[in-house]
């Protein structure tokens, strides 16, 4: 195949492209190795990551626009391949299970610490409540009961895969491929109200990177972390 001076050029220019892109949103993955970081060395570690990253998954981002250069200038109408969607139906669980029925993948339930008999989670919960000054507080909770009736809560379910909060239906949801696994953790999971879920989230994330990363004490850690949780109710019930 012989390539004209201007599909070169088209192709030096991908190239480039690709290679700046990869430079400049590349992100290393030191978290999920805390022992090869503190082998190697952080910065060891990410140029290493990157060089085996070209010769993996960087091959496979540059064929699709270098095979665009190529075609677009033997046809009129040049597209890419669909994106591939982030979802799994039941079909296509079945239909993997049937191919191949030793293939074990999925969700994993909360781990516990070894030998703690109390199992006990905290969920991520959507509460609906009636405020007593509403103009229409009468309506607003025959809508919530409406809403909490089991063949509705059923197919709410059916809907979104949000587990339900009915213990009745628990079951139902236990036995479903996607949310099962969520489903069953509601038998031993509290409330905690968060005053600022993105807030504790990050705290929490802080917590468990000073840990793996930092080599802070884990004791030392959890402290910061309650202490930045207090200190951001204060905050929080100071400006309501």
């Amino acid at each position: 195949m012989v390539l004209l001076k201007e599909q070169i050029k088209d192709i030096e220019e991908v190239l480039r492209a690709s290679l700046r892109n990869k430079f400049q949103n590349y992100k290393p993955e030191p978290a999920s190795m805390p022992f090869h970081t503190r082998l190697l060395g952080k910065d060891r570690l990410a140029l290493y990551s990157f060089i085996h990253s070209l010769n993996t998954n960087f091959g496979t981002s540059i064929f699709e626009p270098v095979g665009l250069a190529l075609a677009q200038k033997n046809f009129k109408i040049v597209t890419a391949q669909a994106i591939a969607g982030d979802h799994i139906s039941n079909k296509a669980q079945n239909a993997i299970q049937k191919e191949a029925p030793g293939l074990r993948y999925g969700i994993a339930t909360f781990p516990y610490l070894s030998g703690n008999e109390e199992k006990i989670n905290y969920a991520r919960t959507m509460n609906l409540v009636v405020f007593n000054r509403s103009s229409h507080s009468k309506e607003a909770w025959q809508f919530l009961k409406y809403l909490s009736q089991s063949n509705n809560s059923q197919y709410y379910f059916l809907q979104t895969k949000n587990p339900p909060a009915r213990l009745d239906l628990i079951s139902l949801a236990i036995n479903d491929s996607q949310a099962g696994v969520f489903a069953s953790q509601i038998l031993t999971s509290r409330d905690w109200y968060q005053i600022d879920s993105q807030e504790i989230s990050t705290i929490f994330n802080d917590m468990i990177e000073s840990v793996v990363l930092q080599n802070i004490l884990p004791v030392q850690a959890i402290f910061k972390a309650a202490s930045g949780i207090e200190l951001l109710w204060q905050q929080k019930l100071k400006n309501q």
